[in-house]
């Protein structure tokens, strides 16, 4: 006998339908969202117990890729060992227990292993169980919307990278400059707790779902059918998906460095390479198609900027939408593949936990791998390379006869140009980034990117003269000569302490009346001092303790310095933490009563002077300001004294008051764009 559904029943079905629908985007998008939110809020909260900026980011951003990782893998492994059901407990267990333990701020823990493991073990202890449910939310929601809707899951992937879209902008936007630190970790706590209860939801749904809705079809074969994809095309999904995330460093990297030093620009990259996800899941064949032809038409501007810097050297915003325009291309293209060749929803929770590895993968041979076998940033162009091959994927040999030849002239090209612009003489690289060495017909530089440390005469007469913003009518030493003027002669030799070596030109203040140390936070750095420059070795040989500065000044004694020389904000990746008023008040509590800090502040970026008076008022001390340009090379530096002799003859000599900002930055609250020099920007 055939039954005839009744249009009402049709309608009553339909409508918890809707409802599951809303139920999983809504949880999927809050779930990304809280991810991307949390981990600038954590390297924030660790910066100052840890230091080393780039460092604590980098072992930051390596605890979620191995969490994102082990939470695909987990539920991977308990979907297809315990079942869904076993697996949906557990996973929902897993968010409870995570919200339990999860602290408005994370506590710092020592392991006497280094700082990258303290820095893991920290965010272990508090944020494990949560990022091991983030980090599976994505399979998970997907295989319980399979069940409890019977449809393919596959848009939701696309929801997914839309929240982690809103969580990039909403975090420096939005989060960090309305709420302290203690604030947004009790938002973001209240954030997973929703989560958390979306995901029950889910879980519910689901296994409601699979007692009344037939397995969804993908293609002709029932989910019970699905063939398990073969070795080729599992090896072949990680590849897709490590191109992308390398070329995301990658891109990252030199738009930031080597085209534009301009703060947030990172955001741009960012942006594209989750935007290629979306577009991909949401339309494959239309993202596999036009990816392809989006890559041919910016394959001949990437190979010209990799040869050199034609395009980017004149026209900086051109240059940058043509990298950002490239990654957005590459991602489309191989993201649209990938999607392409997505498994039955049967396969579902080893085709993302094979996603997670290759993006896990991308970023591991950018971060790690390459900064210890190569010696400049070569993994770019080499990316570029091999993302020149997949136009020939499927193809006849003599398709990839012509791209391969592509791919070698884009392997090839950074040497191609090594003789355009200023000769590199060396290249040092550490985790911090590359220093190189060039020559001009007078000087010898070093620099990172498009950012100088410095130089020394070629002359032998003028080798060891201070120069550029060291130079002594620069704030430094004019500072340093109205400080030894007021103590006098027979006064005991200052002890000065300089954060920041550059090529070491401060060494030459040195003298019986002057004793320096140096910190200095990048190995590159020092070796590359000691190697090409001379300032070391001919004016003392003062000390140089590898360390970050805050760190090495905290372990110093009370009252036991003269002069602090702070020398770390000229690039566009200031290090904040040792911009707070808690930095500041530290500082201070370090020099005797007479003596001073002297804070290189000149960068086009940041509006820094401001911020150092306001620091200086919270502390009851006083900030002057000197900007010169003698050589040609203009620099700007603050000094902050309780001294009023001191003052006195700064003021004498045109150092002037800046006015200091509404609030200074704090070690839980402080934000970029209060600091943006907007006419600065370029």
């Amino acid at each position: 006998m055939t039954h005839v559904a009744r249009p009402g029943a049709l309608a009553e079905s339909a409508r918890p339908a809707r409802a599951a629908v809303v139920a999983f985007a809504t949880t999927v998008a809050v779930s990304a969202a809280l991810l991307f939110a949390v981990q600038p809020m954590l390297g924030k909260a660790l910066l100052p117990a840890f230091g080393g900026g780039a460092a604590v980011w980098t072992a930051v951003m390596l605890f979620f890729q191995v969490g994102l990782l082990a939470g695909s893998l987990l539920f991977h492994l308990t979907t297809t060992r315990l079942g869904p059901p076993v697996a949906a407990a557990i996973h929902v267990a897993l968010a409870a227990i995570g919200a339990a333990l999860l602290p408005l701020t994370p506590t710092p823990r020592e392991t006497g292993l280094g700082p990258t493991f303290d820095v893991l073990a920290t965010l272990a202890a508090g944020y494990g169980p949560a990022v091991l449910a983030l980090g599976g939310n994505a399979a998970a929601l997907q295989a319980w919307y399979a069940r409890a809707v019977g449809q393919p899951p596959w848009w939701l992937y696309a929801v997914s990278n839309g929240g982690s879209l809103f969580g990039l902008a909403a975090y420096p936007l939005l989060l960090e400059p309305n709420l302290a630190l203690s604030a947004q970790g009790r938002l973001w706590l209240w954030g997973f707790a929703a989560c958390g209860l979306g995901l029950a939801l889910c879980a519910w749904l689901a296994q409601r779902g699979a007692n009344t809705v037939p397995s969804p079809a993908v293609g002709a074969m029932p989910q019970a059918a699905a063939a398990a994809p073969d070795w080729r095309r599992r090896v072949t999904w990680v590849l897709l998906a490590a191109l992308p995330s390398s070329l995301l460093l990658g891109v990252t990297e030199h738009v930031t460095v080597s085209i534009a030093p301009l703060p947030l620009l990172w955001v741009l990259p960012l942006a594209a390479y989750l935007l290629s996800w979306i577009i991909a899941f949401w339309r494959p064949e239309a993202a596999a198609r036009w990816g392809l032809v989006a890559v041919v038409i910016l394959l001949l501007p990437l190979v010209a900027e990799a040869i050199g810097p034609v395009i980017s050297a004149r026209h900086q915003t051109l240059g940058v939408a043509i990298h950002v325009g490239g990654l957005l291309a590459a991602g489309v293209l191989a993201h649209g593949r990938l999607a392409l060749l997505r498994p039955e929803p049967s396969q579902l929770t080893g085709f993302y936990l094979l996603i997670s590895l290759g993006g896990a993968l991308g970023g591991l041979a950018n971060a790690v791998v390459a900064p210890a076998v190569l010696d400049r940033t070569l993994e770019y162009p080499f990316a570029l390379a091999l993302l020149c091959l997949l136009p020939a994927m499927g193809r006849p040999r003599q398709s990839w006869v012509v791209w391969g030849a592509v791919a070698a002239l884009m392997a090839a090209a950074p040497f191609l140009g090594a003789w355009r612009g200023k000769p590199a003489l060396a290249y040092a690289r550490d985790f911090y980034g590359t220093v190189k060495v060039q020559q001009e017909a007078d000087r010898l530089l070093m620099a990172h990117g498009r950012t100088l440390h410095g130089y020394q005469w070629r002359d032998p007469a003028r080798r060891l003269e201070p120069s550029s913003y060291y130079h002594r009518e620069a704030g430094a030493g004019r500072l340093i000569a109205a400080m030894q003027a007021l103590r006098g002669a027979g006064a005991p030799p200052m002890e000065a302490a300089m954060v920041g070596l550059g090529p070491g030109t401060m060494a030459c203040y040195g003298s019986d009346s002057l004793r320096l140390s140096f910190i200095e936070i990048s190995p590159a750095v020092i070796a590359t001092a000691r190697d090409w420059f001379t300032f070391l070795r001919e004016c003392g040989e003062p000390p140089v303790e590898l360390g970050d500065g805050r760190i090495r000044l905290q372990a110093r004694a009370p009252a036991s310095l003269d002069l602090i020389v702070i020398d770390a904000y000229s690039g566009a990746s200031i290090p904040v933490h040792m911009a707070t008023a808690e930095a500041t008040a530290m500082y201070l509590e370090r020099l005797r009563p007479d003596g001073a800090l002297v804070v290189h502040v000149s960068n086009g970026n940041f509006d820094l002077p401001p911020l150092v008076a306001a620091a200086a008022r919270e502390v009851g001390a006083t900030a002057l300001m000197f900007s010169a340009n003698p050589a040609g090379t203009p620099s700007v530096w603050v000094a902050v004294t309780r001294d009023a002799g001191l003052v006195e003859r700064l003021a004498a000599e045109g150092w002037t008051a800046p006015e200091p900002a509404p609030r200074p930055w704090r070690d839980d609250r402080w934000d970029l764009l209060s600091a943006l020099n907007w006419r600065g920007l370029r």
